[in-house]
């Protein structure tokens, strides 16, 4: 048996555990991730196999790379964290199958980044999908596929160990009847699929007109060592956000850069609570009108509740602000106001 294996460092290593001895007959990198082809063509060198590397289409040398994959054609073709696209003619020339395991839930997720780009939309859904490949990116009948939460703190690193963990759950429950043969699957929701770009380092710039949650769930989709989020201060120095940032913190953030304000009514941070609670001040005219104190604040998908000290407003007035700020800007609902 041929296998041919198209991955960086980590997607080889993945893979190889699950194949017998004797068939991983090749590796292909990607010619768009040329810091891992020296490590990869050493461990190609340990196998006994050769190390190519997929060159776009309108190289001079492609046909080099289609040779190899073609000549003679392998039976297997696997393929994991690999950011390049296999033309029709390459994948099309396995004997058995052509199959990628993708690093998110198909088909909401179909391309690039499916990590980031999930965090980055506010959903809470991840997972590792196995494929086959055809035509259309990520658009293959489904071999099998596990499906994750993301917590409202996590940080795409949190995320891609986790979904590292289930591509092998799902190598381990699968692999055997792969290397068999005995392929069962099932066809995409096409009514289901949204296709997301690929990220350049330049969209990780943040915009102070867009909510504390957006921004948040930037940061968080972008730590370190990935091109992380930025923004520009007053003076133009670009400041990196490199690190995961709490909500209220960036709540404080966004004040600095850009005043919050609710039907004529500045918000403004304090210093932050003991239990990790937002205190906001409430000021109208130049003077202070409330102080209010919002806990459960982090997950979008439970209720913040409220704690008013004494203020010039009203209770309701004061309550229909606070509703007002947690909708627009923490992207939560308000479950009451207690005085």
């Amino acid at each position: 048996m041929k296998i041919l294996l198209f991955g960086d460092v980590l997607g080889v290593r993945t893979l190889l555990p699950f194949l017998p001895a004797g068939t991983p007959a090749g590796i292909v990198g990607a010619g768009n991730r040329p810091q891992y082809h020296a490590e990869l063509a050493a461990l190609a060198a340990e196998l006994g196999v050769p190390f190519q590397v997929q060159l776009s289409q309108t190289s001079p040398e492609y046909s080099t790379f289609e040779r190899f994959v073609v000549t003679p054609p392998p039976d297997l073709l696997l393929c994991y964290s690999y950011s390049m696209i296999l033309p029709e003619a390459v994948f099309a020339s396995a004997r058995t199958a052509a199959i990628n395991i993708h690093g998110g839930p198909l088909p909401e997720y179909r391309g690039c980044s499916p990590i980031q780009w999930s965090i980055i939309s506010g959903d809470n859904l991840a997972g590792a999908t196995m494929h086959l490949m055809n035509t259309k990116l990520d658009g293959g009948d489904i071999l099998a596929q596990e499906r994750l939460s993301i917590a409202p703190t996590d940080t795409w690193r949190d995320v891609s160990e986790r979904v590292h963990q289930t591509v092998i759950s799902l190598l381990q429950a699968n692999m055997d009847n792969v290397l068999a043969g005995r392929l069962k699957s099932l066809p995409q929701d096409a009514s289901l699929a949204k296709h997301w770009p690929r990220r350049h380092p330049v969209d990780g710039q943040l915009d102070f007109s867009w909510s504390a949650r957006k921004i948040y769930n930037h940061i968080r989709a972008l730590v370190s060592p990935l091109p992380s989020a930025f923004y520009r201060d007053p003076t133009g120095r670009e400041v990196v956000l490199d690190t995961f940032l709490p909500l209220a913190e960036v709540v404080r953030l966004k004040c600095a850069m850009s005043p919050i304000v609710v039907d004529g009514v500045l918000v403004r941070p304090l210093p932050a609570a003991p239990n990790s609670a937002l205190r906001l001040e409430l000021e109208e005219a130049g003077g202070v009108i409330a102080r209010a104190e919002l806990t459960d604040f982090i997950d979008p998908r439970s209720e913040t509740r409220a704690f008013l000290s004494a203020g010039k407003a009203s209770p309701e007035r004061l309550g229909r602000l606070l509703s007002r700020f947690c909708s627009k800007e923490l992207e939560t609902t308000l479950a009451g106001v207690i005085q």
